[in-house]
């Protein structure tokens, strides 16, 4: 089996327009923005012994953040990638904005 680190991404929306409309989706969008030491059910399934997909739970994200909300959000895509899409977006605005200011 694989130790190497991998990082799963997926996209949601609220399967009711109200959660729009209320705030909720909001709210709890904010609530990922800060997952503190969160431990949430994934499923992996496995290639080569190797993860070659994973779905989050969302009766998973409904328990660790105490909030039924989660369990009213559909799942519209999800990806598995070998580093932080977060950590590398955030690199690459560092240096875009180093390069905004003639910094090489």
């Amino acid at each position: 089996m694989c130790c190497e680190p991998v990082y799963l991404f997926s996209t949601f929306m609220p399967t009711d327009s109200a959660l729009y409309e209320n705030g909720t989706f909001t709210r709890i969008s904010q609530m990922l923005s800060d997952p503190g030491e969160r431990r949430v059910k994934v499923i992996f399934t496995l290639k080569n012994e190797k993860p070659a997909d994973g779905k989050l739970d969302p009766a998973s994200l409904a328990e660790a953040y105490q909030d039924d909300a989660f369990l009213h959000l559909e799942l519209l895509g999800r990806g598995l990638f070998p580093y932080s899409i977060y950590e590398k977006t955030i690199a690459e605005n560092a240096a875009k904005k180093e390069n905004l200011h003639g910094i090489t």
